[in-house]
C-alpha cells in the first residue's frame, strides 16, 4: 500500500514557531504583570495596591483581545500583512523593555499600548498569511494546517505560563521575566524576517 507524505511549505513552520514565540512571552506576562504591581518593593515588585494590579492586568487583555481586528482591516486595506507582522513583532519585544524598567503606573500603560498595538498587528495576519500558502488546499488540508499550527500555538502557552513562570519565581524575578519575554520577541522578529525572504 502507498503512503503520501504531506509536505509543507517552509513558510508554514515560520508561521507556527512565530506564533509559540509570541504566546510564550504573552502569557507569562499576563501572569506576571499582576503579581509584578502588587509585590512588595523587597520581592521585586512595585508595590502598589492588588486592585491596581488587577485592573491593569484586565485592560491588557482586553485591549489585546480588540486590537486584532484594527490590525486585520489595516493589512487588509493599506499595508501587507508581511510587513505588519515584524512591526507588531518589535513593538511587542520594546513593550516588554518598557516592563523590566518600569517604575510606575505610567510606564506601565505605555506597556499595555505597545503590546497592544503589537498584538494587532501579529495575531490575525500570521494566520492569514499561514493560509494564503495553501491555495489549492482542500477543507481537510486546511484543518490540518491549523491544527497543527494552534499546537504550537498551545506549546508556547503552556512554556510561557509553566515555564518561565517557574523562572520568575526561583531566578529571573519579575523584571528578569519581562526582560526575557523581549529578547523572545526580538528573536521572533528574526525568525519571521529570515524565514519569510
Amino acid at each position: 500500500m502507498e503512503t503520501t507524505k504531506k509536505k509543507w511549505p517552509f513558510g508554514f513552520y515560520v508561521c507556527s514557531l512565530s506564533f509559540t514565540f509570541e504566546r510564550l512571552a504573552y502569557y507569562a506576562a499576563k501572569w506576571a504583570l499582576a503579581i509584578f504591581i502588587a509585590a512588595d518593593v523587597a520581592n521585586g515588585g512595585l508595590g502598589l495596591d492588588k486592585s491596581v494590579g488587577a485592573a491593569m492586568s484586565s485592560n491588557l487583555v482586553a485591549f489585546t483581545y480588540i486590537t486584532p481586528i484594527i490590525g486585520g482591516y489595516i493589512a487588509d486595506r493599506w499595508i501587507s500583512p508581511r510587513i505588519l507582522v515584524p512591526v507588531g513583532e518589535i513593538l511587542m519585544g520594546l513593550s516588554y523593555l518598557i516592563a523590566w524598567k518600569a517604575n510606575g503606573v505610567g510606564m506601565l500603560w505605555a506597556m499595555i499600548i505597545l503590546l497592544s498595538i503589537g498584538r494587532g498587528c501579529f495575531k490575525g495576519n500570521v494566520s492569514g498569511i499561514n493560509g494564503r500558502l495553501f491555495p489549492l488546499a482542500d477543507a481537510d488540508t486546511l484543518d490540518s494546517v491549523f491544527s497543527i499550527q494552534y499546537s504550537f500555538v498551545n506549546i508556547g502557552s503552556f512554556c510561557g505560563t509553566t515555564f518561565l513562570s517557574l523562572l520568575a519565581e526561583s531566578a529571573l524575578g519579575y523584571r528578569g521575566l519581562f526582560l526575557v519575554c523581549g529578547i523572545f520577541l526580538f528573536i521572533d522578529c528574526a525568525w519571521w524576517l529570515f524565514g519569510m525572504r
